[in-house]
């Protein structure tokens, strides 16, 4: 069908009313979302709170709930047990669908109160617990917990759109589910945090951008762009094929974001996600590399601890211009342990983003004419000392330093009897905080503060040359 939608060219300030070619992805109507609230389960409670729950067994009415009412479910094989207000039902089974009378009505699961329906569905092991909501309905319980209602409104806007933009280009129709309500996919706090207090701004925020998409065009046809995004980026954010094994995208590409920044002005906690630092000793590195090992089912030992390689290069061969590490080898005397993209090497050291370096406790970081870094033992490097002779830095008893971008770091020798490179910690001095894909929140915020538009913030981090806003429902 043709649908009359507005339309901006992201970043300018006038709004252009146009005619677009057919688009059927959604209704008229906002579309609902499916999240997975809970995965593996054997038991739960629901509590009723507000409106009536029709109870649904293989698309057959069973019964109903109405507010007030508390319902019990236990996995008993391949079917449920079921019991109301104390009351023991017959056995149910699989899957269940507390279907609502309307989107207004409310139950609660585990503390916390959610919006539409809920389905119970059997899995693996246990039970999945699914809510159905309103996508707008939705992005209220995604922004309390995501950005808070603090943030500036046009801050809010932009997170509102990219949310949605993320959400609809999840969905799913062939799985159960859509998305989770993690990190791992983005936080959902449920109708708890929408309606929590001064959440005013966050209501302006979703109705102010109701309906409204970001898209890009992709060999002739509309998409919705990926919207990903990310806490903080360090300061610049990165291409989404050298991170991720993905293929590129032209709306997640690299861009400076001096406005993350932004951060050091709002607090240790929020500080702590620009510029952050984690300490390691020798042996705590080969107690996780180990660990790492069995988790992989493999059987050697990673041994003495060597050091570490770092290399930044992308997908084009060149080193990227933010500084992240792209793969990283872990050097120990039994083996080495190599961690390629993103969430491999954050996860090897518990890191809070793969923009880090390595302090010059462990040797002198070179950087070669591909790129690469590598921390050279010093088993024949020499230097010139201020007296202009050549001294190799292994059989001097001198003391040396290098100068880097995070200040001045002693060089610390080969210890050739012992046969380990280091002594003292390994020091990861890292910038920002997630993958660095797309928006980054803390720059978002400061672009806000800075009086920046919710369409200049979009256009900044997701390439307003080729991305727009189009509203897809009303």
């Amino acid at each position: 069908m043709q649908l009359k939608a507005k339309r901006y060219a992201i970043g300018m300030i006038t709004t252009l009313f146009v005619f677009i070619f057919s688009f059927s992805a959604f209704a008229m109507d906002a579309p609902t979302i499916r999240l997975l609230l809970k995965s593996g389960i054997f038991d739960l409670q629901i509590g009723i709170q507000e409106g009536n729950y029709e109870v649904i067994v293989n698309n057959l009415p069973t019964g109903t709930l109405q507010a007030g009412d508390t319902i019990t479910f236990k996995k008993d094989g391949l079917t449920v047990q079921v019991t109301v207000n104390g009351e023991k039902w017959e056995n149910l089974s699989l899957p269940i669908l507390l279907k609502a009378d309307s989107g207004e009505d409310i139950f609660s699961y585990s503390n916390t109160k959610y919006k539409g329906s809920l389905t119970l569905l059997n899995a693996s092991s246990g039970l999945n617990v699914v809510n159905t909501v309103d996508i707008e309905d939705y992005l209220l319980g995604v922004l309390a917990v995501e950005m808070g209602s603090s943030m500036p409104l046009e801050t809010l806007k932009a997170q509102a759109v990219a949310s949605r933009s993320y959400a609809l280009c999840n969905l799913n129709p062939s799985s159960s589910y859509d998305i989770g309500v993690t990190t791992a996919n983005q936080l959902y706090g449920g109708y708890s945090t929408a309606t929590a207090s001064s959440t005013n701004r966050i209501n302006q925020a979703v109705s102010q951008t109701r309906g409204e998409i970001l898209y890009h065009m992709a060999n002739g046809k509309k998409e919705i762009v990926p919207a990903y995004y990310h806490t903080n980026s360090g300061g610049y954010t990165e291409n989404i094929v050298d991170m991720w094994n993905a293929s590129a995208n032209p709306c997640l590409i690299g861009v400076e974001s001096p406005a993350d920044t932004y951060a050091l002005k709002a607090g240790s906690g929020p500080a702590a996600s620009y510029q952050w630092q984690v300490t390691y000793t020798a042996s705590e590195i080969e107690e996780a590399m180990n660990d790492y090992l069995k988790s992989q089912g493999k059987s050697q030992n990673f041994g003495t601890y060597q050091g570490i390689k770092l290399y930044r290069t992308g997908s084009n061969g060149k080193e990227l211009v933010s500084g992240r590490v792209t793969k990283m080898e872990v050097i120990g005397s039994g083996t080495t342990i190599t961690f390629l993209k993103d969430s491999a090497i954050r996860g090897a050291f518990n890191l809070k983003s793969s923009l880090f370096t390595i302090n010059g406790e462990q040797g002198l970081s070179i950087r070669s004419v591909v790129g690469t870094a590598q921390n050279d033992k010093f088993s024949s490097l020499r230097v010139i000392n201020g007296s202009n002779n050549i001294v190799e830095i292994n059989s001097s008893s001198q003391e040396f330093y290098a100068l880097s971008k995070d200040g001045i770091c002693k060089m610390i020798k080969s210890d050739s009897q012992s046969g380990s490179s280091y002594s003292g910690d390994i020091v990861f001095n890292g910038k920002g905080y997630g993958h660095g894909l797309g928006m980054s929140q803390w720059g978002a915020i400061g672009m806000g503060n800075d009086g920046a538009s919710y369409t200049e913030i979009l256009s900044h981090y997701y390439n307003g040359t080729v991305s727009f806003i189009e509203k897809a429902y009303e």
